[in-house]
């Protein structure tokens, strides 16, 4: 192998890290059903646009896995930024119940498109550098990440104290260390290893 080709396959972990923290920033997530309202949308619109969100996610499931095979990982997993990409500017523009559906569908069907495909990559990446029996350890990293992200900008957000108490929980080093370890130990007893 090359060595331009094992800088990229090395580079896909940390990348991997980074877009797993952008994406569950999730900033929107304290505001959605209040936005929705404020665009004129009923309670019980937005209860059904959320279920055309979790429709859509599951009748996609599997044939997002297909289109990953087809047309590869990284692929999917851009084709999933570009529909979420067209997702937020169709919540942005919408002001009826059909467009937001129509957004929620879209968010969904990017969702699943990265879903799998993330973790294939990473693993197929560290599988040809050599190194897949770290495979579970970068899993309790990017498990970490899925976890405390959200809810720690949440805390920022709603609390005056909340970027002091995020800095001091989860700046240390010696708490992200004792968080990726109990995250590992987790995802090893869930697969069975």
């Amino acid at each position: 192998m090359d060595r331009q080709l094992k800088n990229k396959l090395k580079r896909n972990i940390p990348l991997d890290y980074i877009t797993a923290f952008i994406t569950n920033l999730n900033m929107q997530s304290s505001v959605w059903v209040l936005y929705l309202a404020y665009c004129g949308l009923s309670l019980a619109e937005i209860g059904i646009v959320e279920g055309v969100y979790h429709a859509t996610s599951i009748v996609f499931e599997i044939p997002s896995g297909a289109v990953a095979d087809l047309l590869g990982r990284k692929r999917s997993m851009v084709c999933s930024r570009v529909c979420t990409a067209i997702s937020c500017v169709a919540m942005l523009f919408a002001r009826n119940f059909w467009l937001f559906a129509a957004g929620f569908a879209i968010q969904a069907l990017g969702n699943n498109l990265n879903s799998g495909s993330e973790e294939a990559l990473v693993y197929d990446s560290m599988k040809l550098l050599g190194q897949e029996e770290g495979y579970l350890k970068v899993c309790g990293n990017l498990d970490v990440i899925y976890r405390s992200v959200p809810g720690n900008c949440n805390c920022v957000r709603r609390h005056p104290l909340g970027l002091f108490l995020f800095l001091v929980l989860f700046g240390m080093p010696g708490g992200c260390a004792a968080r990726a370890r109990a995250s590992a130990i987790y995802v090893r007893n869930a697969r069975g290893c």
